[in-house]
C-alpha cells in the first residue's frame, strides 16, 4: 500500500503546527525558557524552535546553491522575531517549490 502527498500539503500541515506553537508561546512568552534538554544541545524550548527554523533555512540555502547560515541571528527570548524569521524562511521555501 502506498500513500501519496503533495509537498504543499505537508507544508500546509506543518504551517498549522507552527501556528499552534506561535499561539502557545504568544500566550506566555516565558515558555521559550522552559527547560528541554538541560546541559545538552537544546537547553530550552526556545533553542529547539530556533534550531527547527534554522534547519529549514540551511536546507533551502543548500538547494539554492548558497552558503547555509550558522545561526538565525534571533536573540534568545525574542519570540516575535523568532516566528517572523520562521515565516520568512517558509515563504522563501514556498517560492522555491513554486518555481520548480
Amino acid at each position: 500500500m502506498s500513500v501519496t502527498f503533495r509537498l504543499e500539503q505537508l507544508m500546509d500541515y506543518s504551517d498549522q503546527e507552527r501556528a499552534k506553537w506561535r499561539e502557545w508561546v504568544a500566550a506566555s512568552p516565558d515558555r521559550l525558557a522552559i527547560p528541554f534538554q538541560p546541559h545538552d544541545r537544546f537547553p530550552t524550548i526556545g533553542s529547539l524552535f530556533d534550531h527547527v527554523f534554522l534547519v529549514e533555512r540551511r536546507h533551502l540555502s543548500r538547494l539554492e546553491g548558497a552558503t547555509p547560515p550558522d545561526a538565525t541571528g534571533v536573540k534568545d527570548g525574542d519570540w516575535k522575531a523568532l516566528f517572523e524569521y520562521a515565516d520568512l524562511v517558509r515563504a522563501d521555501l514556498r517560492r522555491y517549490v513554486a518555481d520548480l
